[in-house]
C-alpha cells in the first residue's frame, strides 16, 4: 500500500495542498465542516481541489427489495425516528 504524501484541504484555515500530514492537521483540527482528502500525487490532490467532492460506495444489489414504513404493522404506541446518517465522513460511522 503506497503511503499518501500529499493532502490537500479545501475547508479549513488555509486551503491549499500539505505534503506534511502535521502542518494539513492542523488546518483542519477544530475547524467545523474542514474538507480533506489524502492523495498520494500533487496532480490528483490539485484535481480534487477544483472540484472537492467524495465519491461514495454504492451498496451492493440487494436480494430483496427495501421494506417501506408501510409495509411495517405499527402499534398504537409506537414511535418511528428518521435517520439521514448525518454523521458519516464526520469522523466515524454514520447514523
Amino acid at each position: 500500500m503506497t503511503k499518501k504524501k500529499f493532502y490537500a484541504i479545501a475547508h479549513g484555515r488555509f486551503s491549499g495542498i500539505y505534503t506534511d500530514w502535521s502542518a494539513a492537521e492542523a488546518q483542519i483540527k477544530g475547524f467545523a465542516g474542514a474538507k480533506y482528502k489524502g492523495f498520494t500525487s500533487r496532480g490528483e490532490a490539485e484535481e480534487w481541489l477544483r472540484d472537492p467532492v467524495y465519491s461514495r460506495r454504492l451498496p451492493e444489489k440487494r436480494q430483496e427489495p427495501l421494506r417501506q414504513i408501510a409495509d411495517i404493522p405499527l402499534g398504537e404506541n409506537t414511535v418511528v425516528v428518521y435517520t439521514d446518517g448525518g454523521c458519516i465522513n464526520n469522523p466515524g460511522p454514520g447514523g
